[in-house]
């Protein structure tokens, strides 16, 4: 039964992850909307849109699941619900998934604010999660919950590296009456591996990060953000190629008035 359980849970995880930290992403967007009441709406989406396009057989690259995916796509999913699916088809279905939930009860319990979404229909190709956190420490522990995702994929894979983006595994945020920042916990190193398996193509690769408040905007560490309007929003792009380069340009402190 055991063994059983744990054939279970790797498919899960392979599935999910799969479609969640796997995707090579044309645009990437990381949008944060902190409220005045300290609440945090948290979303990271990818357009993958042309890569597929450049890509003669599309269902190679989801390795087996482009069916999964296929069914997937449109429809907005917690983590518990991604299980239920994976489970349709198994003989004691329901029953094998009240026990992984059972067994892993902890995990689930502390992600139940994520949701993902997969969008693969007619000319779209995007997969977008995000996290509704009460509050900064509960984004921050979130994000870390993803990262406990990843590794257990990991231990599944007899050791293999997680492949978490370091902006989930490494970032931390912190709000004041007066400012809001973003450090990274990892060290200033060039990620020379990550920019070989990208052969190069890391300059194509766009990163977008936009952050809103309910409150003015006083001054952003970046000297060239384009603040809105209303002065409460602003945005920052990256080549994929920066961040390779050195990681810890993500980091940011922005200071209300």
């Amino acid at each position: 039964m055991c063994i059983e359980k744990i054939k279970q849970m790797k498919k899960i995880y392979l599935l999910f992850l799969g479609v969640v930290l796997s995707l090579q992403s044309c645009v990437t967007k990381e949008e944060i909307y902190v409220k005045e009441n300290g609440a945090v709406d948290y979303a990271f989406k990818m357009d993958f849109r042309e890569l597929l396009q450049s890509v003669p057989d599309k269902k190679a690259i989801f390795k087996g699941d482009a069916d999964k995916i296929e069914m997937l796509s449109g429809q907005e999913f917690t983590i518990e619900q991604l299980i239920e699916f994976a489970m349709l088809k198994e003989k004691n279905g329901e029953q094998k998934k009240d026990s992984i939930i059972k067994a892993n009860k902890e995990l689930f319990d502390s992600t139940k604010n994520i949701r993902f979404m997969v969008n693969m229909k007619d000319s779209l190709a995007d997969f977008n999660f995000k996290v509704n956190a009460k509050d900064i420490a509960d984004l921050n522990q979130s994000l870390l919950n993803i990262n406990k995702l990843t590794e257990k994929t990991r231990d599944f894979e007899k050791g293999k590296k997680s492949n978490t983006p370091m902006l989930l595994k490494d970032s931390e945020y912190s709000l004041t009456s007066k400012s809001f920042e973003r450090k990274l916990i990892a060290e200033e190193v060039k990620d020379d591996k990550k920019a070989s398996e990208m052969g190069g193509m890391e300059g194509m690769f766009t990163y977008i990060l936009k952050t809103t408040f309910d409150k003015p905007i006083k001054s952003v560490s970046y000297q060239d953000a384009v603040i809105s309007k209303d002065g409460k929003s602003f945005e920052k792009k990256f080549s994929m190629a920066e961040i390779i380069e050195n990681p810890k340009v993500l980091e940011y402190k922005v200071e209300f008035k």
